[in-house]
């Protein structure tokens, strides 16, 4: 599976290294095709698409498209040609906010012509420094929990160790659900988010129910592994946001069914959100009885500024 380079006086003209691509493409069998190289070449093609539709945004990408058709002889140049230049153009920039669709370790870094940082963005630091905390720390307790103990039950909950870890993380995964949820009630009349929120309140026993066999379920059918790659990929998501945030965003929120959670308010913000992961975080690891070495903790919980 190798793409033969074109030889020959025109061997690097984009035509031949097209159609040596092309010759490749046309003699490769997915059946031939490695596991891993499928799935990589899935979330590639994902990421592809979304700096093509993304960078349409960008002025410079507009400037070179009409370069392109100023430079077309009698319309030569084809539309997909002209397509493939373009996203060329927007991955440069990119479009696609940082490779936010790449696996881990294989992100692009930012280009800050391309995302400027917006003015006014005041994610409290404790608040990040938490979140990078919360990860590192839950890596640890995985790596450093023992196989038998995982099994036993936990200090005042009827969950097992393996179950609150599950929980643990699925509360970061609440927080990223959420703030979109927010985005959207805050753009309505303050008595849309109250009414949905009384909504849920009337359901706080049955909810309460859900929420204790949710993670006996999903410990028992994901398992951790599932519940770590949850934390890598929520928490990222959650500091990127935080770090794109306006403070009208950040300030942004609605009202909550405060009696789901101890740690909930009947009015949040989105910035109380985050700050939220790291109460919910810290609450139920108290509970957990593993004989691990515990991480060195962030210190005092981070807040959010008040307008």
């Amino acid at each position: 599976m190798t793409v033969v380079p074109p030889t020959g006086g025109d061997s690097r003209t984009p035509g031949a290294i097209r159609d040596a691509v092309a010759t490749f493409a046309a003699s490769t069998r997915g059946s031939r095709i490695p596991p891993s190289v499928q799935r990589f070449g899935q979330v590639l093609f994902v990421d592809t698409l979304g700096a093509l539709v993304g960078g349409l945004r960008y002025p410079q990408v507009h400037r070179l498209g009409a370069l392109l058709r100023e430079a077309e002889i009698d319309g030569t140049a084809s539309p997909f040609s002209r397509l493939m230049t373009l996203g060329t153009a927007a991955t440069w920039l990119d479009a696609d906010s940082g490779g936010s669709f790449h696996p881990q370790g294989h992100r692009l870094p930012p280009v800050p012509t391309a995302h400027p940082a917006p003015r006014g963005a005041v994610l409290p630091d404790q608040v990040r420094l938490d979140l990078q905390w919360m990860a590192r720390d839950f890596e640890t307790l995985l790596a450093t929990a023992p196989t038998d103990r995982l099994g036993e039950p936990t200090d005042g909950t009827r969950w097992t160790n393996r179950q609150v870890l599950w929980h643990m993380a699925f509360g970061q995964h609440i927080a990223r659900v959420l703030l979109p949820l927010m985005s959207g009630f805050s753009k309505l009349p303050a008595s849309a988010s109250r009414r949905y929120a009384n909504t849920l309140s009337a359901a706080s026993r049955p909810y309460d129910w859900v929420n204790y066999a949710g993670s006996v379920a999903g410990a028992r059918v994901t398992g951790l592994r599932l519940a770590r790659r949850w934390m890598r990929r929520d928490t990222d998501r959650l500091l990127g946001w935080g770090a794109r945030a306006t403070d009208a965003q950040l300030a942004s929120g609605m009202s909550v069914p405060a009696d789901w959670d101890p740690y909930f308010t009947p009015w949040m913000s989105r910035c109380d959100v985050l700050v939220w992961t790291k109460k919910h975080y810290d609450h139920h690891r108290a509970q957990l009885t593993l004989d691990t070495a515990e991480s060195p903790l962030s210190g005092p919980r981070g807040g959010c500024q008040r307008t």
